[in-house]
């Protein structure tokens, strides 16, 4: 049996980080980190990833105290701009 191709890893996704207070920051390829705004969030994204960027993976994460309201808002401007290939990123709470 021949061997299986080699697995490519595929680019490294951009991360959309909310804060608590509703500030919004980018990063691309990991280290790229940028503040950024609902309003500014599809120009940065297109400068950042190029005219293939709305095939690129992106996932947000917030804080937990981040309202719903305003995670949503964000989904919705990356859906309005074209970017579908969408994540989330969750981590565990435990409660005391």
């Amino acid at each position: 049996m021949p061997p299986a191709p080699p697995v490519s890893a595929g680019p490294t996704p951009t991360y959309i980080s909310i804060t608590a207070d509703g500030a919004l920051s980018l990063a691309v390829a990991g280290v790229d980190i940028r503040p950024t705004s609902l309003a500014d969030l599809p120009n940065d994204l297109a400068a950042a990833l190029g005219p293939r960027g709305r095939d690129h993976q992106i996932f947000v994460r917030a804080e937990g105290r981040v309202k719903y309201g305003h995670f949503m808002q964000v989904m919705n401007v990356l859906a309005r701009a074209g970017y579908v290939h969408t994540g989330l990123i969750t981590e565990n709470v435990t409660r005391n």
